[in-house]
């Protein structure tokens, strides 16, 4: 039992560790490859925003393709904001972050989900109950420990 403990310990440090590294990493480039957040949702499409509408947001830019698509951001930016930070929604079910093209996504109940490719996307949808359950749970996990880390630092 000690050991199965310490093997879990270790497994949260390592995820917590990479939610990190994905996280500095993301904040000094430009989110989703550049693909406007509302266009997901709007379009029902991938689309790339331009340097002529952009918005920071929790230490990331974001790219629009319009005024109106910046606006609607926005005024509610956690509407579009994809699951998992932008990170590859069936790698999160597994514990790993991720990074994805930004090209391959779904909506599903009004969230956004990002995957690595159109295979990796049908596993996510194959068990898309357990797999959003798995990912939500691994993300609070990942952010709990981010925030421990970070708290640690000060």
């Amino acid at each position: 039992m000690k050991l199965f403990r310490s093997l879990l310990a270790g497994a949260f440090a390592i995820l917590a560790s990479t939610a990190v590294q994905a996280a500095d990493k993301m904040k000094s480039e430009v989110a989703l490859n550049g693909h406007c957040p509302v266009c997901y949702i709007a379009a029902g499409k991938a689309v790339k925003g331009t340097d002529s509408f952009k918005a920071s947001h929790e230490g990331q830019t974001y790219l629009f393709v319009s005024q109106d698509a910046l606006d609607a951001f926005n005024k509610e930016p956690a509407k579009f904001l994809p699951a998992y930070g932008g990170n590859c929604a069936i790698c999160m079910a597994k514990g790993n972050t991720v990074s994805v093209t930004g090209e391959t996504f779904f909506v599903h109940e009004g969230r956004i989900f990002l995957n690595k490719s159109a295979k990796l996307e049908t596993m996510f949808k194959d068990n898309l109950a357990e797999n959003i359950k798995a990912a939500d749970k691994n993300w609070k996990t990942a952010m709990m420990a981010k925030a421990e880390m970070m708290k640690d630092k000060k």
